[in-house]
């Protein structure tokens, strides 16, 4: 398994969420826009999310699944209402459209750890087998 429906999932998510900002016309075509930004987005999150799913188990031993998966989504839960803070501070002080600048300049940042990390010479799920 070549790492590349992890990739496509960051570059779909990660251009649709930067095309924020740049939403412009009336409110109609706004909300449209919007929409259509928002879904290409998330189909690209939940191909992110299936190829991180299947890395995570290949790669754990059956006897952490458990733990490894709500440690996992403990994490992710607990930064949704911290960021959910930070953007309602930074949108309330900058305005919102700046915080989705922020936001589209943050997102792609976040495929650094994919592109400096050993997942991307990955040629088969058979190389991230535990040693167990």
């Amino acid at each position: 398994m070549r790492p590349r429906l992890l990739l496509a999932g960051y570059a779909v998510g990660a251009l649709a969420i930067t095309g924020l900002p740049f939403v412009t016309g009336s409110a109609l075509v706004r909300t449209v826009l919007y929409g259509l930004l928002f879904f290409i987005a998330g189909c690209g999150i939940i191909a992110l999310n299936i190829a991180t799913m299947t890395l995570r188990q290949v790669a754990t031993p059956n006897a952490m699944q458990g733990r490894v998966t709500a440690a996992y989504g403990f994490l992710i839960g607990a930064l949704i209402p911290v960021s959910a803070v930070v953007a309602g501070i930074l949108g309330d002080q900058l305005g919102l459209r700046a915080t989705l600048f922020i936001a589209a300049a943050g997102v792609p940042v976040s495929v650094l750890w994919l592109v400096f990390s050993p997942v991307r010479g990955l040629r088969t799920t058979g190389e991230l087998r535990p040693g167990v």
